[in-house]
């Protein structure tokens, strides 16, 4: 399954993330993580709509 999110939610997500973290990780490289051809299917598309810039930031951070 292909995922999205939207340029405004990634930029958002971005910025938390990278003020969060005292990083910067790039657009491409959050965007890249998020998109992956993660297992759970519909229910990760379903969250990354869903889930705010805050909460997908925090699971970035154990994610990466």
């Amino acid at each position: 399954m292909k995922y999205s999110i939207s340029r405004d939610k990634l930029q958002e997500v971005v910025a938390i993330f990278n003020a969060d973290n005292g990083v910067t990780a790039s657009e491409e490289k959050i965007k890249s993580v998020l998109c992956y051809d993660w297992p759970q299917g519909q229910e990760h598309q379903d969250w990354l709509d869903t889930a705010n810039a805050q909460e997908i930031s925090n699971w970035l951070y154990y994610t990466i």
